[in-house]
C-alpha cells in the first residue's frame, strides 16, 4: 500500500480516514438526524479498528489460522463483531503504489481504472474439461497451491489458497502458461450498490401506487394495484436473494416471516446435521458464503430492504408491502458487515440456488443488487460462466446497474455488462419518472428502468424496522419480484418468457429512451397483459469497441416471443448479416428474442449497421484488429488450409483451434502477420466449424468459417 500516515475511504458518500493496513469493522448507512430510522434509534453497529492484517490491493487477507464463527443462530453482537472483524474480507481504496503488481487484464479484457481490489493469496482457475482431479491437484502442488473448493456449477473451476511467496499476479501468469488451463483471475471483491436517502420523513411506497406523495407525479408507477387484481402471487414460487443477507435473528423479520424460506428438514431437524444432504448443515433459512456458516442473518440492513421489495408479506396489517405478497424468498449472504462480497462467495450462492432448483425449488429469478470492484467493475470469467449456469436452469440473473451516473455501454459495469440473455440491467427512476441522477444506463447494456429513489421497505436496523433507501440496489428488485409474480400468473412462461414479458410490458418513458435498451420503465400490470407489443434494440457491438471476432445481436420480441429474424448490413464494406435466435455459433440461447451473428471487423474505423426494419446503430473500432481468412475454406477431414491473418501484436505467439481443439501454434511477424498451414481433423463431421487464432498478448480471439463438405 502507500505509504501515506492515513487513507481516506468514500462509502456511501461519507468519508471516513483509517491509518494503512488497519481495518474498520462496519461502515453505517446515515439514514437520518442523529442515526435514527423509522422515528426509532440506531441499533448500535462496531465502528472500531482492529488488528492489521494483510493487505494486497486494498483488500485485507484473512490471518491464516483464524475463522470466522457464529454462536448458534445469534446475531452478531457488537463484542462478536468486534473479534470477526479481523477475520473478514474488508475493502479500501485502492493504491497504485501497492507493493505487488497490479492485475489489469482478466481474459484479455483491460480493467477499468488499471487495477481493482482481491482476496489475497487466493485465486480462481478453471481447469480444462479433460483434466482429472488427480492431475489438478498435481499441477497445484507444483506450484504451492492447494484446493479450497471446488465448484460444480463451472465444471473444474477451483478456488486455490497460494503460498505467500507467490503473489497474485505471478500466480495468473504461471497457470495461465499451463496448457491444462482455461483461465486464471483474482478473486475480485464486489461492494452493494446503495446510495443514502436525503430526508428520513419520506413515507408510503410511491412506487406502487404514486398518488402525488414526496412531490411526486401521479401516476407515475408501476400499476401495482392493477396488477395484483390478477395475482398477488405464489408461494410456490421462488426467487433468490444475493446481499447481506436478510433478518433471520432474533427472529425472521415480522413483515417478511411468511415469505422467507423455510427449510423444513433443517428447521425440524437434528441440530448439527445436515438432514436433507444439500452439502450445508442447519442451512434452515439459507446460507451465508461471505462467512461459511449456514445463517443468512442480515448485519448491513442492505438485503432485508431488497428482500421487502421482492416479497413483503402483503394484507397482513403489517409494514408494507413488497411486488409479489406471496412468494418465497431463498437468502444466501454473499457480503459482509461492510457490504462487500467476493467472486467466491456470489458463486457459491449461485451454485446453491442452481442445487436446490434441481432439488425442485421453483427459482425464477435472483436479485443481485451489487457492483464490480471498490465502485468499478472488472469482468470475471467464472462469475461470466456461472451466472450463464442459471441461464441453463432456468434462472434469470437481475441487476442493478450501478449508481455512478456513468454510461454502461462506455466504462462497463459488471455483473450488468455481462452479455448472457438471462441478465436483466436495471436502471432507477424516480417519481416523476426521471432517471435518478445517480442512476447508470445504457442504450447497449441496461435494460429498463425502475423505482429506485427513496423506497420504503423492510430493514433490520433496528430489528423488524423499515427504512428509505435509494440506489439502483432498490430498483432490481422491482424486477426480480416482479417475475416471480408474472410465474406465479402464468406458471407456463419459462426464463425466457418472463424476460420478455418484463422488457416489453414496460411503459415508454421519454427518461429511458436512448439511454436503456427498451426505452422502458417496468409496469407490473403491462407485463400481466401485454399483447403485441414490438420491442427492438441492438445489444453487440458497444458504441466503442475492440478488435477481434465478436457478437452482433439485437433484442427483438413481440411480447414474451421472438418476432423473427433480422439481417443487418455493415458499411463500410457493405456485407450483409443474417441474425438468427436458434442458440448456434454466436447465438447463445435459441427462442429468447435475441438475434445473433458473428462479426469481424479488419480495420479501425467506424462502423454503421443498417437493420432490415429501418433501425441503425454505430460502433467505433479502435486498436488492434486482428483478422484472419483460410484458403481454402472447405474440404473434407483431413485435408489443409492456410490461415492467413494480420492485425496482431508483432511478434506474438499465435494458437489456432479447430472449434474448441488446438490444431497448432505460429508467430506473428514484425508487421503483425501470420500465415500457417493448419489439418482439419480427421473426425470433424460435416457442416460448417470455426477457426480461431488468438494472439497471446493481444489475446483478441479472431474467427473464420471452414465448411467440412464430407
Amino acid at each position: 500500500m502507500a505509504s501515506d500516515s492515513s487513507r481516506t475511504r468514500w462509502v456511501h458518500g461519507l468519508a471516513r480516514s483509517s491509518p494503512p493496513g488497519v481495518r474498520c469493522s462496519v461502515e453505517s448507512l446515515s439514514d437520518g438526524p442523529a442515526g435514527f430510522v423509522n422515528g426509532r434509534p440506531r441499533k448500535n453497529r462496531p465502528d472500531a479498528c482492529t488488528e492489521r492484517g494483510e493487505v494486497m490491493h486494498g483488500i485485507a487477507a484473512k490471518p491464516q489460522g483464524m475463522a470466522a464463527r457464529r454462536g448458534g443462530f445469534g446475531r452478531r453482537s457488537t463484542a462478536v463483531a468486534l473479534s470477526l472483524a479481523a477475520t473478514v474480507v474488508v475493502a479500501s481504496v485502492l493504491s497504485t503504489a501497492s507493493a505487488a503488481s497490479p492485475i489489469r487484464t482478466v481474459g484479455g479484457r483491460p480493467i477499468a481504472g488499471g487495477a481493482h481490489a482481491y482476496v489475497a493469496g487466493q485465486l480462481l482457475v478453471r481447469f480444462k474439461g479433460d483434466v482429472s482431479g488427480s492431475a489438478i491437484d498435481r499441477m497445484n502442488a507444483s506450484l504451492g497451491a492447494t484446493t479450497v473448493r471446488a465448484y460444480h456449477i463451472v465444471p473444474n473451476l477451483r478456488l486455490l489458497q497460494l503460498p505467500r511467496s507467490l503473489d497474485i499476479p505471478a500466480a495468473v501468469a504461471a497457470f495461465q502458461r499451463l496448457p491444462e488451463v482455461m483461465y486464471a483471475e483474482p478473486d475480485f471483491v464486489s461492494h452493494i450498490d446503495d446510495t443514502t436517502p436525503n430526508d428520513p420523513s419520506f413515507n408510503l411506497q410511491w412506487g406502487w401506487k404514486n398518488t402525488g406523495q414526496l412531490g411526486g407525479t401521479p401516476g407515475d408507477d408501476v400499476d401495482a394495484v392493477k396488477a395484483w387484481d390478477l395475482s398477488t402471487g405464489s408461494s410456490t414460487v421462488a426467487v433468490g436473494l444475493l446481499d447481506t443477507g436478510v433478518q433471520t435473528q432474533p427472529h425472521v423479520h415480522t413483515d417478511l416471516a411468511a415469505n422467507v424460506w423455510n427449510n423444513a428438514p433443517e428447521c425440524n431437524g437434528v441440530p448439527g446435521v445436515d438432514d436433507e444432504g444439500d452439502g450445508y448443515v442447519d442451512d434452515c433459512h439459507g446460507i451465508d458464503t461471505i462467512n461459511h456458516d449456514s445463517d443468512p442473518d442480515d448485519d448491513f440492513g442492505h438485503g432485508t430492504h431488497t428482500a421487502g421489495t421482492m416479497g413483503a408479506v402483503g394484507n397482513n396489517g403489517i409494514g408494507v408491502t413488497g411486488m409479489s405478497w406471496h412468494v418465497t424468498i431463498v437468502p444466501c449472504k454473499s457480503h459482509d458487515n461492510t457490504g462487500n462480497g467476493t467472486n467466491d462467495s456470489l458463486i457459491e450462492c449461485l451454485q446453491f440456488m442452481q442445487d436446490w432448483k434441481d432439488r425442485g425449488l421453483n427459482i425464477v429469478s435472483t436479485n443481485n443488487s451489487y457492483g464490480g470492484c471498490l465502485e468499478a467493475c472488472d469482468y470475471s470469467q467464472s462469475l461470466y460462466d456461472a451466472i450463464k449456469g442459471q441461464m441453463q436452469h432456468g434462472i434469470l440473473y437481475v441487476a442493478s446497474a450501478g449508481n455512478d451516473s456513468a454510461n454502461n455501454d462506455i466504462t462497463p459495469k459488471y455483473p450488468t455488462n455481462y452479455c448472457l440473455p438471462n441478465v436483466i440491467g436495471v436502471a432507477a427512476t424516480d417519481n416523476n419518472d426521471s432517471r435518478a441522477g445517480f442512476s447508470n444506463y445504457g442504450l447497449h447494456t441496461v435494460s429498463l428502468g425502475a423505482p429506485g429513489q427513496s423506497v420504503y421497505s423492510t430493514y433490520s436496523n433496528p430489528d423488524d424496522g423499515f427504512a428509505y433507501l435509494s440506489g439502483t440496489s432498490m430498483a432490481a428488485p422491482h424486477v426480480a419480484g416482479l417475475a416471480g409474480l408474472l410465474e406465479a400468473f402464468n406458471p407456463s412462461l419459462d426464463w425466457r418468457g418472463l424476460k420478455n414479458l418484463i422488457l416489453a410490458g414496460g411503459e415508454v418513458k421519454p427518461s429511458m429512451q436512448g439511454i436503456t435498451v427498451t426505452g422502458r420503465r417496468m409496469n407490473a400490470y403491462g407485463s400481466m397483459t401485454c399483447s403485441n407489443v414490438p420491442v427492438f434494440g441492438p445489444l453487440r457491438p458497444l458504441p466503442n469497441a475492440t478488435g477481434g471476432t465478436q457478437p452482433l445481436s439485437a433484442l427483438n420480441i413481440m411480447c414474451a416471443a421472438p418476432a423473427g429474424g433480422l439481417t443487418v448490413t455493415v458499411t463500410p464494406g457493405g456485407t450483409t448479416f443474417t441474425l438468427t435466435d436458434n442458440g448456434k455459433n454466436a447465438d447463445i440461447a435459441a427462442g429468447d428474442g435475441i438475434y445473433s451473428a458473428s462479426w469481424t471487423p479488419c480495420a479501425t474505423g467506424t462502423y454503421t449497421f443498417s437493420y432490415s426494419n429501418g433501425s441503425t446503430d454505430s460502433a467505433t473500432v479502435t486498436g488492434l484488429v486482428p483478422c484472419i481468412r483460410l484458403q481454402p475454406s472447405s474440404g473434407p477431414p483431413g485435408s489443409t488450409a492456410t490461415v492467413k491473418g494480420r492485425g496482431f501484436s508483432p511478434n506474438e505467439s499465435v494458437t489456432i483451434m479447430f472449434d474448441a481443439r488446438v490444431i497448432g501454434t505460429t508467430t506473428a511477424n514484425g508487421t503483425g502477420s501470420i500465415s500457417k498451414v493448419i489439418t482439419i481433423p480427421g473426425g470433424a463431421t460435416r457442416g460448417t466449424h470455426a477457426v480461431t487464432a488468438t494472439g497471446a498478448t493481444s489475446n483478441l480471439p479472431t474467427q473464420s468459417r471452414f465448411k467440412v463438405t464430407t
